[in-house]
């Protein structure tokens, strides 16, 4: 009776083919979830970045005209949201006596909040931030009675708007990037003389992340992640967005223009 089997060489063969197939196997799996990855984290990134960018844009175009300033490290940027806008039919202006009260054109659908902020024909960031210029709309139960807008005292304005419009700033937003590349967006805090360069020092809390992986050097000149343009007679203002995001060597650059109305 003949027995068949396999001999040792034929074994130790089979084995080493095997192996070298299922190195192979196991290199095409590994490149296919190394690309996923890639993939998946420079989605990420720009998803993070496609956010964040469409929400600054939102947001600035309907900020006070001449309310965007800039900190001096470059690393925040400060405006007051528009709450409601309108057109007034007289104001005090001096040399007029202060009154507390406005006639405006449409008051219909503003709702009030705690330190709203009544400005006319700002022409610079200090005529909004410091306060001479502008007057908080009252904090009493009723604020607004038809077309009138009550102030919480007796106002003199600086100058009249030559289109007498009136604007309702609401409280002041800051996007702020961090020391641990996350960009946070700020708001809730009263307006301030002094832009802050630091949330944590300025009484604002910790913000909401908007965006992670931000590695822009504000000390970089080339590198600042907010410019501002201020108006000139031949255009409007201007915000330059140059944001670098980077995860896992992915590096996604995003510049954008925000053009802003400047219609004070």
């Amino acid at each position: 009776m003949i027995r068949r089997g396999f001999t040792l060489i034929e074994l130790v063969t089979v084995i080493v083919i095997l192996s070298i197939v299922s190195v192979g196997i196991f290199s095409f799996v590994g490149v296919g979830t190394r690309i996923y990855v890639d993939v998946t984290e420079r989605d990420q990134i720009l998803s993070e970045a496609r956010f964040v960018i469409e929400r600054l844009n939102r947001e600035l175009r309907n900020a006070v005209p001449n309310s965007i300033r800039i900190s001096d490290n470059y690393r925040c940027i400060e405006f007051a949201p528009i709450a409601w806008s309108s057109f007034y039919e007289d104001v005090a202006v001096a040399p007029q006596t202060a009154s507390d009260e406005i006639t405006v054109a449409d008051l219909s659908g503003y709702q009030r909040q705690i330190n709203d902020r009544v400005i006319i024909y700002p022409l610079q960031p200090d005529h909004i931030y410091l306060g001479s210029d502008s007057h908080n709309v009252a904090p009493d139960a009723n604020p607004v009675s038809g077309n009138v807008l009550r102030l919480t005292s007796a106002h003199q304005f600086a100058a009249d708007s030559p289109a007498q419009r009136l604007y309702i700033g609401r409280t002041p937003v800051s996007y702020c990037l961090l020391a641990n590349n996350r960009l946070t967006r700020h708001t809730g805090y009263a307006y301030r003389d002094v832009q802050s360069e630091s949330p944590t020092n300025a009484g604002i809390g910790r913000g909401v992340l908007m965006a992670q992986y931000v590695i822009n050097d504000p000390l970089d000149a080339n590198d600042r992640p907010f410019r501002l343009e201020s108006a000139t007679l031949n255009r409007n203002a201007l915000v330059q967005l140059q944001l670098r995001f980077e995860l896992n060597e992915e590096l996604v650059v995003f510049n954008n223009e925000v053009h802003l109305p400047n219609v004070p």
